[in-house]
């Protein structure tokens, strides 16, 4: 009975984190190597576009995660990207990690934080495209302490 129990529990819990999911059609994270991630580092994301609806629109956002040794309020990034069409693209973002007094935005959970930032919305892709996504970090320091991981999410608009 015990067994039947811890079964029921598991494939409960398999089936609520199937279900968190609804909607992703794409969600990577790339480690940065010992959380320092050097100015000529991009962080790539290559994206399958067979596997995207050309009929529906997608947010994409970035994830960004930072450790406690991070030394800024703020991080600059420095994007190319042809996610819509085949011309590439350059963004630079601003991004907020801390308020004014210092406390983290997003979640933290043991030292790590983890902020969501929106960066495209209502997206569309071509399945004929090879899309590509890099990001390069745009601070001042050679090496940037504290960036633990970066991540990109595709959703189907209006499923977050």
């Amino acid at each position: 009975m015990k067994c039947f129990s811890a079964l029921c529990v598991v494939l409960g819990s398999l089936l609520f984190l199937a279900g968190c999911n609804e909607g992703e059609a794409f969600f990577r994270f790339r480690p940065i190597e010992n959380a320092a991630w050097e100015k000529n580092a991009p962080v790539v994301f290559e994206l399958d576009s067979l596997g995207l609806n050309p009929d529906k629109s997608y947010d994409i956002s970035i994830e960004i995660t930072t450790d406690a040794t991070y030394p800024y309020r703020n991080i600059w990034l420095f994007i190319g990207q042809n996610v819509q069409d085949s011309l590439l693209r350059s963004d630079s973002l601003d991004i907020q990690l801390a308020d004014t007094n210092g406390k983290w935005l997003g979640n933290g959970v043991g030292g790590l934080h983890q902020l969501s930032v929106p960066y495209i919305r209502s997206a569309r892709f071509d399945s004929t495209t090879f899309s590509r996504l890099q990001i390069r970090q745009g601070m001042q320091d050679e090496t940037l302490k504290g960036v633990e991981r970066l991540g990109l999410e595709i959703r189907t608009t209006g499923d977050k």
